[in-house]
């Protein structure tokens, strides 16, 4: 994941018009190829919310059809992802690194 694969702009506006937004150009591109209003519905605390296209709903563990349209924010620090790994994998490189810095 490189910086180059971030926008800048306004585009996931839906219910937040203002906010200062970074997001992949990925979901932006498939937001704006997605055909119709709700991408989703969220079923939080067993209400059936609808997730709207160009809203600011993020994917979570709870929706299902089109997340690759819906908005996913990212920070400046995804140049520092250089590819996919386990959280075991990470913990275990971390923990091998404060164990080099301990007396």
């Amino acid at each position: 994941m490189q910086a180059a694969n971030i926008v800048y702009a306004g585009v996931f506006r839906r219910g937040w018009p203002y906010a200062p937004q970074r997001f992949l150009r990925l979901r932006v591109s498939g937001a704006e190829k997605f055909v119709g209003d709700v991408v989703d519905f969220d079923r939080l605390i067993g209400t059936r919310m609808p997730i709207l296209r160009f809203g600011t709903a993020m994917a979570n563990q709870r929706v299902t059809r089109a997340i690759g349209a819906m908005a996913l924010g990212v920070g400046e620090a995804v140049d520092g992802v250089t590819k996919a790994r386990s959280a075991a994998e990470v913990v275990t490189e971390l923990t091998k690194g404060a164990e080099m810095m301990l007396p």
